[in-house]
């Protein structure tokens, strides 16, 4: 289920991510095709308007157009017949006298205007019908005019060569204007002669070309100048404000179309400034939430024209449809992610209902409930592992009792080592490999004391239970003691220490064995002591007895010397001290076995396979009277 959601969120984002990506397109693609009318546009103004002031200006020096007389009308008039993007064409010279024609203010028609001496500097203007020929209408301004004050022919006079004029406001529109001029030279002379140029009202040619571009739905594009003054837009707010009798052009960002205010204040922001816009720029920002994607174009000539076109086309024109697209894919998205889900729920019921059934079966085994089985019939996977558990359970069945069995057999075997351990008349003590007590028998305790200290090493064993060299008032060392060789994996046997506790020296012989894991290594160490009070006595006794022994043969080889039949009194009274002295030696404690009820052997030291020269094995299960003999067996019998 987890799966099916993150694919369908994976989807639902993908499909998300490529219609933002298609709207990135979409919107570069427009931008790109607006860009590109406009530029041809600004081209066409550019290339055309320059060729014919080239045209005017040679005509001009020719005398072909003359401000004075107003000749050159019919040049003017066909021009704009052919070059209808220009509000008006004309030329003016040093008298400030000027003649031209186009449109004035919101005539239909084309008009000629003349100003010389024969208007007195006033502005007059004259009808113009289909033909150019002038049809009786008649106008003229209030105002002299005088076409050297005017920015057009102070540009071309002061660059000398063609130029654009700052836009400026027409002298009798006031609308916001710009015009591209060339200066005219006398050719014999070379004085300036006057100057030729074209208008352009930029309300009515470049703002009406923007507005009929197909700018998505609420899409828009505007022209600045570097200082961020409007030259034209392509919405229908105004680029000039009214103060009086005085106009002046709007900054962009002082329109009142939000839009545009918004993405002057936008590109300021970002780049400090228009004149930091040296190249083409896409960006995008956000209008109250609303993406707008914004293309910025440097427009530059040769003759100093110097724009930035701006095209605005916000996200939301192009993303109605896309996020419709989105709106149906991710319902049958979530459409397909609940059937899935419904289905998923009824498989996972239809395989965890055994899988269920089983994990109670296991749990109760788990418990002890042994007597477990489950009763899925089915040929899948699931069914071959229900057969599979039912055949584990009655493995696991078989092998507990077994376990059981083996377990009680073990238990009884260790009560029965442990029995035989704590009977043997001599002490056992046992150590791990890191040389603590392990375990330690009745008569051990009864030797070395009750105390057993589980975080004693090995080389305290001397300190803790006062072990001294027989005879001397020096701690046995501890590394000549048997237990401790056989931690290194020597087996050693010792008689010569005393244990001193509570007023008593117990002198004691002991054999120390080591116990190997598989790999060879010391698991345990074994040391086993008894009590040898007793043979030393008997030693101290044989040697008081030898020394007494001698005596007496001295005594009676002397009295040998005197009879014979002394003689034979004192050898059979030797042979009678001989069986004495034997059966003293005999008496000693060092063969340990054990038999069971039947008198067969069922353990045996190592002394005792010493003695005998015979194997573990060959006395286990064997009678007394087979290892010693009849003869043997008998006397040793109560």
């Amino acid at each position: 289920m987890l799966l099916m959601t993150g694919a369908v969120g994976v989807v639902g984002y993908l499909s998300f991510r490529n219609g933002q990506r298609a709207v990135n397109q979409v919107a570069n693609e427009l931008q790109n095709e607006i860009l590109h009318q406009i530029k041809d546009k600004l081209d066409d103004y550019v290339q055309v308007a320059h060729n014919i002031n080239r045209l005017n200006a040679i005509a001009l020096a020719r005398g072909d157009i003359n401000p004075d007389s107003a000749a050159g009308e019919t040049t003017f008039w066909q021009q704009n017949q052919i070059f209808s993007t220009a509000s008006f064409v004309y030329c003016g010279n040093e008298k400030g006298n000027l003649v031209g024609v186009g449109k004035m203010t919101n005539k239909v028609h084309l008009q000629t205007w003349l100003v010389n001496d024969s208007t007195n500097h006033i502005p007059y203007f004259y009808g113009l019908d289909e033909q150019g020929n002038r049809n009786g209408e008649f106008d003229k301004d209030a105002k002299p005019f005088d076409a050297r004050l005017r920015p057009w022919y102070k540009a071309a006079k002061e660059a000398r060569q063609p130029t654009w004029s700052p836009i400026y406001l027409g002298f009798t529109t006031h609308w916001p204007a710009i015009a591209t001029s060339i200066p005219v030279y006398n050719p014999s002379g070379g004085t300036l002669i006057g100057a030729c140029g074209i208008d352009f009202l930029l309300p009515q040619e470049m703002s009406q070309f923007l507005k009929s571009l197909n700018i998505g739905k609420t899409g828009s594009a505007f022209i600045i100048e570097r200082s961020g003054t409007l030259v034209s837009t392509s919405t229908a707010e105004p680029i000039v404000e009214s103060k009086g009798e005085k106009s002046e052009r709007l900054l962009a960002s002082q329109s009142s179309n939000s839009t545009i205010r918004a993405t002057a204040d936008f590109l300021t922001q970002r780049f400090n400034g228009f004149d930091q816009i040296q190249a083409a720029q896409r960006l995008a920002f956000d209008i109250d939430g609303a993406r707008q994607f914004v293309q910025v174009v440097p427009f530059q000539d040769r003759y100093g024209l110097d724009w930035l076109i701006v095209i605005v086309l916000p996200e939301a024109d192009y993303l109605g449809q896309i996020q419709a697209n989105i709106r149906d894919t991710l319902l049958l998205c979530l459409l397909a992610l609940a059937a899935a889900l419904i289905l998923s729920v009824l498989t996972a019921r239809w395989i965890t209902r055994p899988v269920l059934s089983l994990n109670q079966s296991a749990k109760a085994i788990a418990d002890g409930q042994w007597h477990q089985t489950v009763n899925i019939k089915r040929s899948d996977e699931l069914g071959e592992l229900a057969n599979s558990f039912n055949q584990m359970a009655q493995q696991l069945q078989t092998a507990f009792f077994e376990l059981q069995s083996l377990n009680q057999t073990l238990a009884q075997n260790e009560t029965r080592l442990k029995a035989f351990l704590e009977s043997l008349p001599i002490g056992i003590s046992i150590l791990d490999a890191a040389g603590h007590p392990y375990y330690a028998n009745r008569r051990r305790l009864q030797l070395m004391g009750e105390t057993i200290d589980p975080t004693a090493s090995a080389d305290q064993l001397a300190e803790l239970y006062h072990l001294y060299q027989a005879g001397t008032d020096q701690l046995y060392p501890n590394e000549q003691l048997p237990i401790v060789q056989a931690l290194s994996g020597k087996r050693a046997r010792v008689d010569d220490i005393e244990i001193r506790q509570n007023g008593q020296t117990i002198p004691i012989e002991v054999w120390g064995t080591p116990i190997f894991d598989e790999q060879g290594n010391v698991a345990y160490a074994i040391a086993a002591f008894q009590d040898i009070t007793e043979r030393k006595q008997a030693e101290n006794l044989l040697t008081h007895y030898n020394r007494t022994l001698e005596q007496q043969v001295a005594e009676r080889m002397a009295a040998l010397r005197e009879s014979e039949a002394a003689l034979r009194d004192v050898y059979d009274e030797l042979r009678l001290r001989e069986q004495e002295l034997r059966l003293i030696t005999d008496a000693v404690p060092v063969c340990i076995f054990y038999t069971d009820t039947d008198e067969r052997y069922q353990f045996v030291n190592q002394a005792c396979e010493d003695w005998f020269g015979l194997s573990r094995d060959q006395f286990i299960g064997k009678h007394n009277h087979e290892i010693l003999g009849e003869a043997a067996y008998q006397t040793i019998q109560p």
